[in-house]
Protein backbone atom coordinates (compact mmCIF):
# COMPACT_ATOMS: atom_id res chain seq x y z
CA UNK A 1 0.00 0.00 0.00
CA UNK A 2 3.17 2.40 0.93
CA UNK A 3 4.55 1.58 -2.55
CA UNK A 4 1.25 2.44 -4.33
CA UNK A 5 1.41 5.99 -2.54
CA UNK A 6 4.75 6.85 -3.13
CA UNK A 7 4.08 5.58 -6.83
CA UNK A 8 1.17 7.77 -7.19
CA UNK A 9 2.77 10.36 -5.51
CA UNK A 10 5.55 10.38 -7.75
CA UNK A 11 3.07 11.14 -10.70
CA UNK A 12 1.13 13.39 -9.58
CA UNK A 13 4.51 15.34 -8.64
CA UNK A 14 5.37 15.08 -12.29
CA UNK A 15 1.59 16.07 -13.50
CA UNK A 16 1.97 19.12 -11.52
CA UNK A 17 5.90 19.92 -12.27
CA UNK A 18 4.88 19.72 -15.79
CA UNK A 19 2.11 21.75 -15.54
CA UNK A 20 4.06 24.77 -13.76
CA UNK A 21 6.89 24.56 -16.04
CA UNK A 22 4.72 24.82 -19.38
CA UNK A 23 2.56 27.91 -17.90
CA UNK A 24 6.42 29.47 -16.71
CA UNK A 25 7.36 29.03 -20.61
CA UNK A 26 5.34 31.56 -21.37
CA UNK A 27 4.69 35.05 -20.38
CA UNK A 28 3.12 34.66 -16.79
CA UNK A 29 2.41 36.49 -13.55
CA UNK A 30 6.27 35.42 -12.30
CA UNK A 31 7.62 37.05 -15.63
CA UNK A 32 5.42 39.15 -18.16
CA UNK A 33 8.30 37.96 -20.78
CA UNK A 34 7.94 34.18 -19.50
CA UNK A 35 10.86 31.84 -19.25
CA UNK A 36 11.84 30.67 -22.80
CA UNK A 37 14.63 28.46 -21.49
CA UNK A 38 12.37 26.64 -19.49
CA UNK A 39 10.67 25.54 -22.42
CA UNK A 40 13.35 22.95 -23.37
CA UNK A 41 12.72 20.67 -20.80
CA UNK A 42 9.27 21.96 -19.66
CA UNK A 43 7.37 18.84 -21.20
CA UNK A 44 9.93 16.29 -19.76
CA UNK A 45 7.89 15.86 -16.80
CA UNK A 46 4.66 14.67 -19.33
CA UNK A 47 6.71 12.32 -21.03
CA UNK A 48 8.33 10.98 -17.93
CA UNK A 49 5.27 10.16 -16.44
CA UNK A 50 4.05 8.42 -19.68
CA UNK A 51 6.50 6.15 -18.97
CA UNK A 52 5.34 5.26 -15.79
CA UNK A 53 1.77 5.13 -16.20
CA UNK A 54 0.01 2.13 -17.46
CA UNK A 55 -2.17 2.95 -20.88
CA UNK A 56 -5.89 2.77 -19.02
CA UNK A 57 -4.60 5.21 -17.09
CA UNK A 58 -3.01 7.43 -19.43
CA UNK A 59 -6.62 9.16 -19.80
CA UNK A 60 -6.48 10.17 -16.64
CA UNK A 61 -3.30 11.90 -16.12
CA UNK A 62 -3.42 13.32 -19.08
CA UNK A 63 -7.31 15.29 -17.94
CA UNK A 64 -5.36 16.35 -15.27
CA UNK A 65 -2.22 17.84 -16.56
CA UNK A 66 -4.77 19.57 -19.40
CA UNK A 67 -6.56 21.15 -16.59
CA UNK A 68 -4.14 22.30 -14.13
CA UNK A 69 -1.81 23.49 -17.22
CA UNK A 70 -4.23 25.56 -18.77
CA UNK A 71 -5.75 26.59 -15.16
CA UNK A 72 -2.52 28.11 -14.46
CA UNK A 73 -1.87 29.17 -18.47
CA UNK A 74 -4.70 30.89 -18.66
CA UNK A 75 -6.58 32.12 -15.78
CA UNK A 76 -6.72 35.68 -16.67
CA UNK A 77 -9.34 34.10 -19.28
CA UNK A 78 -11.71 33.66 -16.02
CA UNK A 79 -12.60 37.67 -16.69
CA UNK A 80 -13.64 37.71 -19.88
CA UNK A 81 -16.23 35.26 -19.49
CA UNK A 82 -17.83 33.73 -16.85
CA UNK A 83 -18.11 30.15 -18.25
CA UNK A 84 -14.90 31.14 -20.62
CA UNK A 85 -12.11 28.93 -17.89
CA UNK A 86 -14.78 25.73 -17.58
CA UNK A 87 -14.60 25.58 -21.34
CA UNK A 88 -11.39 26.36 -21.51
CA UNK A 89 -10.29 23.48 -18.99
CA UNK A 90 -12.97 21.27 -20.13
CA UNK A 91 -11.51 21.68 -23.69
CA UNK A 92 -8.19 20.63 -22.79
CA UNK A 93 -9.35 18.11 -19.99
CA UNK A 94 -10.46 16.27 -23.04
CA UNK A 95 -7.75 17.13 -25.78
CA UNK A 96 -4.75 16.03 -22.83
CA UNK A 97 -6.40 12.42 -22.20
CA UNK A 98 -6.55 12.18 -25.44
CA UNK A 99 -2.81 13.37 -26.43
CA UNK A 100 -2.06 11.09 -23.26
CA UNK A 101 -3.38 8.00 -24.66
CA UNK A 102 -1.96 8.53 -28.12
CA UNK A 103 1.95 9.30 -26.77
CA UNK A 104 1.50 6.26 -24.28
CA UNK A 105 0.60 4.11 -27.30
CA UNK A 106 3.59 5.20 -28.83
CA UNK A 107 5.49 5.10 -25.95
CA UNK A 108 4.32 1.12 -26.19
CA UNK A 109 4.47 0.26 -29.62
CA UNK A 110 7.11 2.19 -31.41
CA UNK A 111 10.51 0.41 -29.79
CA UNK A 112 13.11 2.56 -31.33
CA UNK A 113 12.76 6.72 -31.46
CA UNK A 114 9.46 6.32 -30.28
CA UNK A 115 10.28 10.09 -29.09
CA UNK A 116 10.37 11.53 -32.55
CA UNK A 117 6.87 10.56 -33.22
CA UNK A 118 5.98 11.58 -29.31
CA UNK A 119 7.01 15.17 -30.47
CA UNK A 120 5.24 14.84 -33.89
CA UNK A 121 1.90 13.81 -32.30
CA UNK A 122 2.18 16.77 -29.93
CA UNK A 123 3.24 19.34 -32.94
CA UNK A 124 -0.32 17.49 -34.32
CA UNK A 125 -2.30 17.73 -31.85
CA UNK A 126 -1.46 21.59 -31.35
CA UNK A 127 -1.58 21.62 -35.18
CA UNK A 128 -5.35 20.37 -34.73
CA UNK A 129 -6.33 22.51 -31.57
CA UNK A 130 -6.04 25.82 -34.15
CA UNK A 131 -8.73 24.93 -36.20
CA UNK A 132 -12.76 25.10 -36.58
CA UNK A 133 -14.77 26.62 -34.10
CA UNK A 134 -13.32 25.85 -31.12
CA UNK A 135 -9.97 26.97 -32.59
CA UNK A 136 -7.01 28.60 -29.87
CA UNK A 137 -3.83 28.99 -30.07
CA UNK A 138 -2.68 29.83 -26.62
CA UNK A 139 -0.12 27.50 -25.28
CA UNK A 140 1.58 26.40 -28.66
CA UNK A 141 5.17 25.76 -27.36
CA UNK A 142 6.53 27.92 -29.91
CA UNK A 143 5.20 30.48 -28.99
CA UNK A 144 7.88 30.75 -25.88
CA UNK A 145 10.59 31.52 -27.72
CA UNK A 146 8.71 35.24 -28.96
CA UNK A 147 11.99 37.22 -27.58
CA UNK A 148 14.68 35.82 -29.91
CA UNK A 149 13.78 36.58 -33.58
CA UNK A 150 17.19 35.13 -34.51
CA UNK A 151 15.86 31.54 -33.57
CA UNK A 152 12.83 31.88 -34.72
CA UNK A 153 13.09 33.64 -38.25
CA UNK A 154 12.80 30.15 -39.54
CA UNK A 155 9.20 29.82 -38.69
CA UNK A 156 9.21 31.84 -42.33
CA UNK A 157 9.44 28.67 -43.78
CA UNK A 158 7.82 25.91 -40.93
CA UNK A 159 5.68 28.62 -39.68
CA UNK A 160 5.38 27.95 -35.28
CA UNK A 161 5.40 24.52 -35.86
CA UNK A 162 9.04 24.24 -36.51
CA UNK A 163 10.08 25.60 -33.31
CA UNK A 164 7.13 23.77 -31.21
CA UNK A 165 8.82 20.91 -32.68
CA UNK A 166 12.66 21.82 -31.78
CA UNK A 167 11.29 22.08 -28.44
CA UNK A 168 9.15 19.16 -27.84
CA UNK A 169 11.60 16.67 -29.07
CA UNK A 170 14.07 17.53 -26.47
CA UNK A 171 11.78 17.13 -23.72
CA UNK A 172 10.43 13.90 -25.27
CA UNK A 173 14.27 12.74 -26.33
CA UNK A 174 15.58 13.47 -22.79
CA UNK A 175 12.54 11.71 -20.95
CA UNK A 176 13.46 8.19 -23.16
CA UNK A 177 17.30 8.80 -22.06
CA UNK A 178 16.63 9.53 -18.56
CA UNK A 179 14.44 6.98 -18.04
CA UNK A 180 16.01 3.97 -19.67
CA UNK A 181 19.44 5.37 -18.12
CA UNK A 182 17.52 4.68 -14.76
CA UNK A 183 16.31 1.06 -16.04
CA UNK A 184 19.93 -0.26 -16.72
CA UNK A 185 21.89 1.85 -14.57
CA UNK A 186 24.50 1.82 -17.64
CA UNK A 187 25.45 5.75 -18.92
CA UNK A 188 27.71 4.16 -21.89
CA UNK A 189 25.19 2.20 -24.00
CA UNK A 190 22.47 4.87 -22.87
CA UNK A 191 24.44 7.25 -24.44
CA UNK A 192 25.81 5.65 -27.66
CA UNK A 193 21.69 4.97 -28.52
CA UNK A 194 20.75 8.98 -27.80
CA UNK A 195 24.03 10.40 -28.90
CA UNK A 196 23.02 10.62 -32.64
CA UNK A 197 19.48 11.98 -32.29
CA UNK A 198 20.96 14.73 -30.21
CA UNK A 199 23.67 15.62 -32.50
CA UNK A 200 20.75 16.19 -35.00
CA UNK A 201 19.13 18.57 -32.68
CA UNK A 202 22.20 20.06 -31.42
CA UNK A 203 22.74 20.54 -35.67
CA UNK A 204 18.88 21.89 -36.07
CA UNK A 205 19.19 23.88 -33.20
CA UNK A 206 22.09 26.33 -34.74
CA UNK A 207 20.94 25.32 -38.51
CA UNK A 208 17.91 27.63 -37.03
CA UNK A 209 20.34 30.09 -35.56
CA UNK A 210 22.49 30.20 -38.82
CA UNK A 211 19.08 30.45 -40.89
CA UNK A 212 18.15 33.34 -38.62
CA UNK A 213 21.37 35.56 -39.15
CA UNK A 214 21.72 34.86 -42.28
CA UNK A 215 18.27 36.22 -43.73
CA UNK A 216 17.87 39.17 -41.54
CA UNK A 217 16.37 41.58 -43.90
CA UNK A 218 17.53 45.29 -44.41
CA UNK A 219 15.12 47.73 -45.23
CA UNK A 220 17.50 50.72 -43.67
CA UNK A 221 17.49 52.14 -47.97
CA UNK A 222 13.51 52.03 -47.81
CA UNK A 223 11.12 54.52 -47.57
CA UNK A 224 8.99 54.51 -44.99
CA UNK A 225 5.31 55.48 -43.48
CA UNK A 226 4.48 57.05 -40.37
CA UNK A 227 1.57 55.38 -38.71
CA UNK A 228 -0.18 56.32 -35.00
CA UNK A 229 -1.12 53.80 -33.05
CA UNK A 230 -3.87 55.38 -30.31
CA UNK A 231 -4.11 53.02 -27.28
CA UNK A 232 -7.01 54.77 -25.34
CA UNK A 233 -6.64 52.50 -22.56
CA UNK A 234 -10.78 51.88 -21.20
CA UNK A 235 -12.71 48.86 -22.47
CA UNK A 236 -15.46 50.14 -25.32
CA UNK A 237 -17.72 47.62 -24.48
CA UNK A 238 -18.15 48.81 -20.84
CA UNK A 239 -20.62 51.95 -20.09
CA UNK A 240 -23.58 53.77 -21.49
CA UNK A 241 -23.94 56.93 -24.26
CA UNK A 242 -22.38 58.84 -21.57
CA UNK A 243 -18.87 57.17 -21.36
CA UNK A 244 -19.39 56.25 -25.61
CA UNK A 245 -19.40 59.77 -25.90
CA UNK A 246 -16.59 60.54 -23.46
CA UNK A 247 -14.00 57.83 -24.66
CA UNK A 248 -14.46 59.18 -28.62
CA UNK A 249 -13.60 62.61 -27.29
CA UNK A 250 -10.82 60.61 -25.79
CA UNK A 251 -9.52 59.13 -29.06
CA UNK A 252 -9.89 62.31 -30.68
CA UNK A 253 -7.81 64.36 -27.94
CA UNK A 254 -5.01 61.60 -28.73
CA UNK A 255 -5.41 61.40 -32.35
CA UNK A 256 -5.27 65.25 -33.00
CA UNK A 257 -2.45 65.84 -30.94
CA UNK A 258 -0.79 63.25 -33.05
CA UNK A 259 -1.17 64.99 -36.21
CA UNK A 260 -0.30 68.16 -34.73
CA UNK A 261 2.96 66.58 -33.54
CA UNK A 262 3.36 64.76 -36.62
CA UNK A 263 3.08 66.68 -39.65
CA UNK A 264 4.33 63.86 -42.11
CA UNK A 265 1.65 61.21 -40.29
CA UNK A 266 0.02 58.85 -43.38
CA UNK A 267 -2.57 56.72 -40.86
CA UNK A 268 -4.24 56.67 -37.57
CA UNK A 269 -5.13 53.54 -36.11
CA UNK A 270 -8.45 53.05 -33.36
CA UNK A 271 -8.32 49.70 -31.64
CA UNK A 272 -10.89 47.15 -31.94
CA UNK A 273 -14.57 48.19 -31.74
CA UNK A 274 -13.18 51.88 -30.25
CA UNK A 275 -15.81 53.52 -31.51
CA UNK A 276 -19.47 53.06 -30.17
CA UNK A 277 -21.80 53.06 -31.83
CA UNK A 278 -22.38 51.53 -35.39
CA UNK A 279 -21.45 54.20 -37.44
CA UNK A 280 -22.99 53.02 -41.21
CA UNK A 281 -25.95 51.83 -39.21
CA UNK A 282 -26.73 55.35 -37.27
CA UNK A 283 -26.20 57.92 -39.96
CA UNK A 284 -28.77 55.17 -42.50
CA UNK A 285 -31.49 54.29 -40.27
CA UNK A 286 -31.12 56.59 -37.15
CA UNK A 287 -33.35 59.80 -36.78
CA UNK A 288 -31.29 62.73 -36.29
CA UNK A 289 -32.82 63.23 -32.77
CA UNK A 290 -31.29 60.11 -31.82
CA UNK A 291 -27.97 61.11 -29.47
CA UNK A 292 -26.23 57.70 -31.14
CA UNK A 293 -26.99 59.71 -34.89
CA UNK A 294 -25.44 62.80 -33.46
CA UNK A 295 -22.01 61.06 -32.39
CA UNK A 296 -21.81 59.22 -35.34
CA UNK A 297 -22.23 62.71 -37.56
CA UNK A 298 -19.88 64.34 -35.41
CA UNK A 299 -17.63 61.67 -36.07
CA UNK A 300 -17.59 61.78 -39.10
CA UNK A 301 -17.61 65.61 -40.17
CA UNK A 302 -13.83 65.05 -37.84
CA UNK A 303 -12.43 62.30 -39.97
CA UNK A 304 -13.83 63.93 -43.32
CA UNK A 305 -11.93 67.73 -42.25
CA UNK A 306 -8.12 65.43 -41.41
CA UNK A 307 -5.54 65.30 -44.01
CA UNK A 308 -5.09 61.57 -43.48
CA UNK A 309 -6.83 58.67 -43.33
CA UNK A 310 -8.20 56.87 -40.13
CA UNK A 311 -8.90 52.89 -39.50
CA UNK A 312 -11.30 52.20 -36.82
CA UNK A 313 -12.48 49.15 -35.15
CA UNK A 314 -16.28 49.34 -35.27
CA UNK A 315 -19.50 47.01 -34.88
CA UNK A 316 -20.68 47.08 -38.69
CA UNK A 317 -24.50 47.18 -38.63
CA UNK A 318 -26.01 45.98 -41.70
CA UNK A 319 -29.77 45.32 -42.67
CA UNK A 320 -30.30 41.35 -43.07
CA UNK A 321 -30.25 41.15 -47.05
CA UNK A 322 -33.56 38.99 -46.73
CA UNK A 323 -35.18 42.67 -46.06
CA UNK A 324 -35.73 45.71 -47.61
CA UNK A 325 -35.08 49.48 -46.59
CA UNK A 326 -38.67 50.26 -47.33
CA UNK A 327 -41.24 51.25 -44.65
CA UNK A 328 -39.74 48.25 -41.98
CA UNK A 329 -40.93 48.66 -38.68
CA UNK A 330 -38.66 47.19 -35.93
CA UNK A 331 -35.42 47.58 -37.70
CA UNK A 332 -33.25 46.83 -35.00
CA UNK A 333 -34.21 42.72 -35.27
CA UNK A 334 -33.42 42.89 -38.85
CA UNK A 335 -30.16 43.98 -38.61
CA UNK A 336 -26.92 41.81 -38.51
CA UNK A 337 -23.96 42.51 -36.82
CA UNK A 338 -20.01 42.51 -37.70
CA UNK A 339 -16.94 42.90 -35.79
CA UNK A 340 -15.36 45.08 -38.61
CA UNK A 341 -12.15 47.18 -39.38
CA UNK A 342 -13.07 50.36 -41.24
CA UNK A 343 -10.80 52.64 -43.30
CA UNK A 344 -12.07 56.00 -43.97
CA UNK A 345 -10.42 58.29 -46.40
CA UNK A 346 -11.16 61.84 -45.97
CA UNK A 347 -13.36 63.75 -48.75
CA UNK A 348 -13.43 60.23 -50.37
CA UNK A 349 -15.43 57.58 -48.69
CA UNK A 350 -16.70 59.66 -45.44
CA UNK A 351 -19.65 61.58 -46.57
CA UNK A 352 -21.92 59.29 -47.05
CA UNK A 353 -20.26 56.41 -44.62
CA UNK A 354 -18.75 53.95 -47.54
CA UNK A 355 -15.12 52.85 -45.77
CA UNK A 356 -13.37 49.81 -47.04
CA UNK A 357 -14.08 47.15 -44.72
CA UNK A 358 -12.72 43.95 -43.21
CA UNK A 359 -15.34 41.76 -40.89
CA UNK A 360 -13.50 39.72 -38.68
CA UNK A 361 -13.63 35.66 -39.99
CA UNK A 362 -13.06 33.82 -36.81
CA UNK A 363 -14.86 34.89 -33.93
CA UNK A 364 -14.07 33.89 -30.39
CA UNK A 365 -16.23 30.67 -29.93
CA UNK A 366 -19.10 31.01 -27.27
CA UNK A 367 -18.58 34.62 -27.00
CA UNK A 368 -18.96 36.01 -29.72
CA UNK A 369 -20.34 33.02 -31.75
CA UNK A 370 -22.28 29.95 -31.45
CA UNK A 371 -23.27 28.10 -34.01
CA UNK A 372 -25.23 25.55 -32.58
CA UNK A 373 -28.22 27.55 -32.10
CA UNK A 374 -30.82 25.02 -33.47
CA UNK A 375 -29.18 21.82 -31.80
CA UNK A 376 -28.60 23.40 -28.12
CA UNK A 377 -31.32 26.51 -28.02
CA UNK A 378 -31.08 26.81 -24.09
CA UNK A 379 -27.54 27.00 -24.01
CA UNK A 380 -27.74 29.89 -26.29
CA UNK A 381 -29.77 31.49 -24.66
CA UNK A 382 -27.89 30.87 -21.54
CA UNK A 383 -24.94 32.77 -23.45
CA UNK A 384 -27.03 35.51 -24.53
CA UNK A 385 -28.02 36.02 -20.70
CA UNK A 386 -24.65 36.04 -19.75
CA UNK A 387 -23.85 39.28 -21.61
CA UNK A 388 -22.84 37.89 -24.28
CA UNK A 389 -22.64 39.75 -27.77
CA UNK A 390 -22.94 37.44 -31.31
CA UNK A 391 -21.71 39.18 -34.45
CA UNK A 392 -22.25 37.45 -37.78
CA UNK A 393 -19.08 35.75 -39.30
CA UNK A 394 -16.91 37.44 -42.18
CA UNK A 395 -16.24 35.79 -45.17
CA UNK A 396 -13.38 37.41 -46.80
CA UNK A 397 -10.10 38.71 -45.86
CA UNK A 398 -10.04 41.83 -47.42
CA UNK A 399 -7.42 44.20 -47.94
CA UNK A 400 -7.55 47.96 -47.26
CA UNK A 401 -5.65 50.05 -49.42
CA UNK A 402 -4.71 53.74 -49.71
CA UNK A 403 -1.46 54.93 -51.76
CA UNK A 404 1.26 52.35 -51.57
CA UNK A 405 -0.64 50.38 -48.24
CA UNK A 406 -2.45 47.29 -48.81
CA UNK A 407 -3.47 46.48 -45.35
CA UNK A 408 -4.51 43.21 -43.59
CA UNK A 409 -6.38 43.78 -40.55
CA UNK A 410 -6.82 40.85 -38.34
CA UNK A 411 -9.34 41.51 -35.45
CA UNK A 412 -8.65 40.72 -31.63
CA UNK A 413 -7.22 37.24 -31.43
CA UNK A 414 -7.55 36.55 -35.34
CA UNK A 415 -3.44 37.78 -35.20
CA UNK A 416 -2.63 34.29 -32.87
CA UNK A 417 -3.74 32.07 -35.77
CA UNK A 418 -0.96 32.48 -38.94
CA UNK A 419 -3.54 30.81 -41.42
CA UNK A 420 -5.40 33.86 -41.05
CA UNK A 421 -2.57 36.80 -41.25
CA UNK A 422 -1.22 34.22 -44.42
CA UNK A 423 -4.46 35.05 -46.03
CA UNK A 424 -3.79 38.74 -46.45
CA UNK A 425 -0.20 38.13 -47.27
CA UNK A 426 -1.93 35.68 -50.30
CA UNK A 427 -4.07 38.59 -51.62
CA UNK A 428 -0.71 40.87 -51.85
CA UNK A 429 -0.97 42.69 -48.32
CA UNK A 430 2.33 44.34 -47.36
CA UNK A 431 1.19 45.47 -43.60
CA UNK A 432 -0.45 43.90 -40.78
CA UNK A 433 -2.60 45.82 -38.43
CA UNK A 434 -4.00 44.30 -35.74
CA UNK A 435 -6.69 45.86 -34.21
CA UNK A 436 -7.69 44.23 -30.76
CA UNK A 437 -8.90 44.89 -27.21
CA UNK A 438 -7.37 43.09 -23.96
CA UNK A 439 -8.58 45.91 -21.79
CA UNK A 440 -11.72 43.11 -20.43
CA UNK A 441 -9.16 41.38 -18.56
CA UNK A 442 -7.28 43.92 -16.69
CA UNK A 443 -3.94 41.84 -17.30
CA UNK A 444 -0.74 42.39 -18.85
CA UNK A 445 -0.14 38.46 -19.01
CA UNK A 446 -3.18 37.85 -21.33
CA UNK A 447 -1.78 41.00 -23.37
CA UNK A 448 1.68 39.57 -23.27
CA UNK A 449 0.68 36.12 -24.14
CA UNK A 450 -1.04 37.64 -27.53
CA UNK A 451 1.42 39.71 -28.20
CA UNK A 452 3.90 36.57 -28.40
CA UNK A 453 1.97 35.00 -30.88
CA UNK A 454 1.67 38.37 -33.12
CA UNK A 455 5.99 38.18 -33.27
CA UNK A 456 4.99 35.09 -35.13
CA UNK A 457 2.90 36.53 -37.65
CA UNK A 458 5.83 39.13 -38.51
CA UNK A 459 8.27 36.73 -39.64
CA UNK A 460 6.42 33.67 -40.53
CA UNK A 461 4.96 36.43 -43.82
CA UNK A 462 7.92 38.98 -43.46
CA UNK A 463 5.40 41.61 -42.86
CA UNK A 464 5.36 44.64 -40.37
CA UNK A 465 3.14 43.82 -37.70
CA UNK A 466 1.25 46.90 -35.69
CA UNK A 467 -0.74 46.40 -32.87
CA UNK A 468 -3.21 48.94 -32.13
CA UNK A 469 -4.92 48.03 -28.79
CA UNK A 470 -7.44 49.39 -26.03
CA UNK A 471 -5.38 49.33 -23.54
CA UNK A 472 -1.72 47.17 -24.55
CA UNK A 473 0.20 45.89 -25.98
CA UNK A 474 0.28 48.57 -28.81
CA UNK A 475 3.32 47.80 -30.56
CA UNK A 476 4.99 47.75 -34.01
CA UNK A 477 7.16 44.72 -34.91
CA UNK A 478 9.24 44.43 -38.10
CA UNK A 479 9.87 42.49 -40.59
CA UNK A 480 12.57 40.33 -38.87
CA UNK A 481 10.56 39.68 -35.53
CA UNK A 482 12.34 42.88 -33.23
CA UNK A 483 9.90 44.58 -31.50
CA UNK A 484 10.83 48.11 -32.41
CA UNK A 485 8.72 50.14 -30.24
CA UNK A 486 5.98 49.51 -27.81
CA UNK A 487 4.00 51.20 -25.12
CA UNK A 488 3.41 50.50 -21.67
CA UNK A 489 0.48 48.95 -20.53
CA UNK A 490 -2.81 50.46 -18.99
CA UNK A 491 -1.73 53.87 -20.12
CA UNK A 492 -3.56 56.56 -22.65
CA UNK A 493 -0.99 57.58 -25.16
CA UNK A 494 -0.28 57.16 -28.62
CA UNK A 495 2.65 55.07 -30.53
CA UNK A 496 3.90 56.42 -33.89
CA UNK A 497 6.00 54.12 -36.02
CA UNK A 498 8.19 54.55 -38.85
CA UNK A 499 7.43 51.36 -40.62
CA UNK A 500 9.40 50.20 -43.93
CA UNK A 501 6.76 48.72 -46.25
CA UNK A 502 7.53 47.21 -49.68
CA UNK A 503 5.11 47.92 -52.27
CA UNK A 504 4.44 44.20 -52.90
CA UNK A 505 4.95 42.47 -49.80
CA UNK A 506 7.96 39.99 -48.94
CA UNK A 507 6.91 36.49 -50.02
CA UNK A 508 7.99 33.39 -47.80
CA UNK A 509 7.67 29.88 -48.10
CA UNK A 510 4.86 29.97 -45.48
CA UNK A 511 3.27 32.02 -47.38
CA UNK A 512 3.34 29.56 -49.91
CA UNK A 513 2.86 26.69 -48.49
CA UNK A 514 1.10 27.26 -45.33
CA UNK A 515 0.88 25.32 -42.17
CA UNK A 516 2.30 22.53 -44.05
CA UNK A 517 4.83 21.47 -41.47
CA UNK A 518 1.45 20.88 -39.07
CA UNK A 519 -0.31 19.01 -41.47
CA UNK A 520 2.58 16.41 -42.02
CA UNK A 521 2.65 16.11 -38.78
CA UNK A 522 -0.74 15.00 -38.31
CA UNK A 523 -0.63 12.98 -41.72
CA UNK A 524 2.57 11.14 -40.08
CA UNK A 525 0.86 10.54 -36.82
CA UNK A 526 -1.92 9.42 -38.71
CA UNK A 527 0.30 6.67 -40.64
CA UNK A 528 1.97 6.19 -37.13
CA UNK A 529 -0.97 4.99 -35.56
CA UNK A 530 -2.58 3.20 -38.42
CA UNK A 531 1.28 1.29 -38.33
CA UNK A 532 0.82 0.34 -35.01
CA UNK A 533 -2.74 -0.81 -34.79
CA UNK A 534 -2.35 -2.94 -38.26
CA UNK A 535 1.22 -4.55 -36.44
CA UNK A 536 -0.76 -5.45 -33.77
CA UNK A 537 -3.58 -7.44 -35.66
CA UNK A 538 -1.04 -9.15 -37.53
CA UNK A 539 0.75 -9.79 -34.47
CA UNK A 540 -2.70 -11.52 -32.70
CA UNK A 541 -3.73 -13.54 -35.62
CA UNK A 542 -0.14 -15.48 -35.50
CA UNK A 543 -0.84 -15.82 -32.47
CA UNK A 544 -3.84 -17.58 -33.01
Amino acid sequence: MKNKFMFFSLNLLLAVLGAVLFALSHPNYLNLNGFPFLAYAALLPFFLLLKRTKLKFSFLWGAFSGCFSYFLFNFWIIFFHPIAIYIIIAKYCIIYSLLFFVLKIIDSYVVKYGFIFQAIAWVAFEYFNTLGFLGYSYGIMGYTQWNFPVLIRVSSIFGVWGISFLLVFFSACSASFLFEFYKEKDIKNVYKRYKFPMMIWIGTFFAFILYGAFTKIDFSDNSKVKIALVQPNHDPWVGNFEVYKNNYEDLKILSEKALKDYPDLDLVVWPETAFIPRIKWHYKYSDSSNPSSGLVRDLLNFLNNQRVPFLIGNDDGVLDEKFSDNSLDNLEDKRLDYNAALLFIPKKNVLPPEPQTYRKMHLVPFTEHFPYQKLFPRFYEFLKENDTHFWEKGKEANILEFKNLKIGTPICFEDTFGYISRAFSKKGANIIINLTNDAWANSAVSQYQHLSMAVFRAVENRLPVLRATSSGQTAFIDQNGNIQEMLPPFIKDILVADVTVLTEGYKTVYSYLGDFFGILCTIVLFLNLCFIIINKFIKRSEVK
